[in-house]
């Protein structure tokens, strides 16, 4: 399950949605970002993820802003169906991130569920151009300064 809450101070409300097909289908705005489905605005995830590689890591707590796939959304070979968490450090929008995932829907053939996280073999992988798109898409959203890409590619 995951749990949206409002960033409008004035609502306030907390949203649930019950898996990740759920949430990338009925709780973003067109842009991405998700939505407070009381007032319509802005929402953010709170999560903890505690397994880190280091036994002595403080468990990284990022605020889920919004979720983003690239243009096409298309399946992988095995059905995998990438995305890009949009990440906060804190509500001031610090260091603004990107959480990489993928899932897979099985629920209507025999035995099927929901799949969530890393794809067959590891974590995601994309096409070079695939990768290019997503950055497109955080430029659209202002998650990423055009001026910086550029000047960060030397052109």
């Amino acid at each position: 399950m995951w749990l949206i809450e409002c960033d409008d101070s004035g609502c306030g409300a907390c949203t649930k949605a019950s898996e990740v097909d759920d949430l990338m289908s009925n709780h973003r705005h067109d842009n991405g970002l998700f939505r407070c489905g009381t007032c319509g605005g802005r929402g953010r995830i709170r999560k903890e993820l505690s397994n880190m590689q280091g036994a002595n890591e403080a468990p990284w707590h990022p605020q889920l802003i919004g979720a983003i796939q690239p243009h096409w959304c298309e399946e992988t070979r095995f059905g995998y169906q990438p995305l890009g968490f949009l990440t906060e450090e804190s509500e001031e929008g610090d260091d603004p991130g990107v959480w990489i995932r993928y899932y897979k829907n099985t629920r209507n053939e025999p035995g099927g569920k929901l799949k969530f996280g890393d794809g067959p073999g590891g974590g995601p992988s994309f096409y070079a151009m695939d990768f290019v798109d997503m950055v497109a898409r955080l430029m659209e959203l202002a998650i990423v300064d055009r001026r910086k890409v550029r000047q960060r590619l030397g052109f």
